[in-house]
């Protein structure tokens, strides 16, 4: 999968000024990915809708405790894309 570094948050939340609606949205955005770095998990904004920027050590994260091993991070072209295994399909 291809990933979301925090550099294409904040050039959408300077996009977003000066609108306080879709500014807060990024607001959260970045909040939620700094909260996915440290534990990775996100929480819902209050529509429901699930965003955020993401980093290495927190999709580490969040694969692992989905069952996820072999986790490979390449930057083609500036891209962060990420390749991971299911741990089941190792047992087979």
């Amino acid at each position: 999968m291809s990933l979301h570094h925090l550099g294409i948050t904040l050039k959408e939340l300077r996009a977003a000024f000066p609108r306080p609606a879709v500014m807060a949205f990024r607001l959260y955005v970045i909040a939620n990915g700094l909260f996915l770095h440290l534990s990775g998990r996100t929480v819902k904004f209050p529509n429901g809708r699930v965003e955020s920027f993401q980093t290495k050590r927190g999709m580490t994260i969040a694969l692992q405790r989905a069952g996820f091993e072999k986790i490979v991070f390449t930057r083609p072209d500036g891209r962060l894309i990420v390749e991971a295994t299911a741990a089941r399909a190792l047992a087979k």
